[in-house]
């Protein structure tokens, strides 16, 4: 039968009883007692290293340092989060988004605090460098206090990008400049959108609606427009300056003063002179410079058209003529190209074929080849 092992005794002064090298083992600190010490390798904590509890600032960092894959122009490339958040931030604020550039701003202002946190900088930040930020800082604060109306408060029928929203601030003066484009004053519905932007959003930015003023300025090209439709309202100041005066009139310009027009009088001669208005006219046309009309006054009425059955003989002095209106994309949402071949006939003019595809630009080209080919002779 085996003994059963005592622990050893220890002597009244502290000593092991046990020996080390045939000597007396003296327990003190540092020297625990040779029954209770780790033997070789034995852990002296089995259960391992406690994991650190995730706190909120290592969970960001941990986010934003994560890659994703971003594309600027045909090109691709991977940076992480952050990375993706300073770049998009940057493209913002370089087109006047007031948002973007103040939050870019504070991102520079933590960045610098972060740099001057940390315990060692390879490269110090200078006094001169100091001076570039706070003058940056400085032209920044300024641009964005002296932003206009439209930058903050963005009218959807003019916007750049498809479904861009823009948040803006409000204002004692807002300044609207041409509220819709020229292409759409002949659609009701674009017209009747930007009234109900003007009432539903813009009127709302005022910050003292019954002392703050509203200056819209904008080309009149329809009795139904945002000008013509705040007219009617009444309550409007109306201040009609044509690039040609069209009749004597008397323009307020100060307390008892007063500027006279009289017909045929340029707006601005000196920028504007009549040889610079005539080449407008011809480039854009007469209407750009009339007074606002209905669709009825210039649009040619369907009854004006007669139909055919067979396509007229070439005659001699006929002329052929193939007018095109291109865009270069098949996109769902593209423009349409649309070419319109048309006989004329002393003043008669018969339509011959039309053709309206949404086309990329090398099979535009082939049908513009094409066309003519056909048509030449």
């Amino acid at each position: 039968m085996a003994k059963r092992s005592r622990p050893p005794r220890k002597s009244q002064h502290g000593r092991d009883s046990s020996s080390k090298n045939g000597r007396d083992y003296e327990v003190g600190y540092g020297r625990p007692p040779l029954h209770s010490r780790f033997q070789p390798g034995q852990s002296g904590n089995p259960k391992g290293r406690p994991k650190e509890r995730p706190n909120l600032r290592s969970v960001i960092e941990k986010a934003l340092s994560e890659k994703i894959e971003i594309r600027e122009g045909n090109r691709t490339r991977w940076v992480s989060k952050l990375g993706g958040v300073a770049v998009n931030l940057t493209n913002r604020a370089v087109k006047t988004d007031a948002k973007a550039l103040t939050a870019l701003i504070a991102l520079l202002r933590l960045s610098r605090i972060a740099a001057e946190s940390e315990p060692i900088m390879t490269e110090p930040v200078t006094a001169h460098d100091d001076e570039i930020l706070a003058d940056f800082l400085r032209r920044q604060r300024a641009s964005i206090e002296n932003a206009d109306g439209p930058a903050s408060i963005e009218n959807p029928l003019n916007s750049d990008k498809e479904g861009e929203n823009h948040e803006g601030r409000g204002g004692n003066i807002v300044i609207i400049d041409d509220p819709m484009k020229a292409q759409d004053t002949f659609s009701q519905s674009a017209r009747e959108s930007v009234r109900e932007w003007f009432s539903h959003t813009l009127l709302s930015r005022l910050d003292n609606k019954s002392e703050d003023s509203i200056v819209l300025v904008m080309q009149r090209l329809h009795v139904d427009d945002l000008a013509g439709h705040l007219l009617d309202q009444g309550g409007w100041t109306h201040l009609n300056l044509p690039a040609i005066a069209e009749s004597e009139h008397d323009i307020p310009i100060g307390p008892g003063r007063v500027h006279r027009r009289k017909p045929g009088d340029l707006l601005h001669a000196d920028r504007e002179s009549q040889s610079v208005i005539d080449e407008a006219k011809s480039a854009m046309g007469s209407l750009a410079f009339a007074a606002p009309v209905t669709e009825a006054a210039i649009l040619v009425k369907w009854p004006w058209f007669r139909f055919y059955d067979e396509a007229p003989r070439r005659l001699v002095g006929d002329e052929i003529i193939v007018s095109w209106d291109t865009a270069m994309s098949e996109k769902d949402l593209a423009s349409y190209s649309v070419v319109v071949v048309l006989q004329v006939r002393g003043e008669i003019v018969y339509v011959l074929d039309v053709v309206r595809e949404r086309l990329e630009y090398p099979e535009l080209r082939r049908n513009v080849i094409a066309l003519h080919r056909q048509w030449r002779n």
